[in-house]
């Protein structure tokens, strides 16, 4: 959000899919938004449904909303419907110049869908992306393309997330010699892991 203010955006469309995750982080980004000086008369909050197919409407509406101009939208839309949600916003003419979509919950999986939509001006922000160019990145892509079988296999946030904390418990239950839950929390205290995507996860 603070790279957006710094692009020079004060409208904010925030749309995401109908389900506690969006609309938490909805409230969030409003609060960021009041202080840092964006009224709620520039913020746009809309919610679909899981699996929504039919943007064309919504679309029309965000693209109104940001016809004065400097706005962008934030997404916390789902899984497929982010694959609807881009081909629709082709489909209506809508530049990344002047409407920017910033997800924050689209995976490779729906990008590699995507291959035929221009997405260059899009951004995303989000905890693991497989193309991270980092040694430890590039391991744990191997890893898991041999456990799947498929050389084109490519994990997600939710699998790297998962390593980390199996690791980090692997590790504490041999420091303490018990899988006890108390015990196991008190020896993650000051643990730390060096996750696939680069960065050290401390506890």
């Amino acid at each position: 959000m603070e790279y957006l203010l710094d692009q020079g955006r004060r409208q904010f469309v925030l749309i995401g899919t109908d389900y506690v995750y969006p609309r938490t982080t909805n409230a969030i980004l409003r609060a960021f938004l009041s202080s840092r000086g964006v009224p709620d008369t520039q913020i746009m909050e809309l919610y679909v449904p899981f699996g929504e197919r039919i943007w064309r409407e919504t679309l029309e509406r965000v693209a109104k909303f940001g016809s004065r101009g400097n706005t962008a939208i934030v997404s916390t839309v789902s899984g497929d419907s982010n694959v609807h949600f881009f081909r629709e916003y082709a489909r209506q003419g809508l530049s990344p110049s002047l409407l920017p979509v910033m997800t924050l919950s689209i995976g490779e999986r729906e990008l590699s869908s995507l291959a035929d939509v221009p997405m260059d001006g899009h951004l995303a922000s989000w905890s693991y992306f497989g193309a991270i160019d980092h040694p430890a990145n590039r391991a744990f892509i191997e890893e898991w393309r041999a456990y799947a079988g498929d050389t084109a296999a490519m994990p997600n946030d939710a699998m790297e997330a998962t390593l980390i904390g199996f690791r980090m418990w692997a590790a504490a239950v041999e420091r303490t010699g018990t899988t006890d839950a108390a015990a196991v929390r008190r020896a993650l205290a000051g643990m730390s892991f060096a996750a696939p995507s680069g960065f050290t996860v401390r506890m």
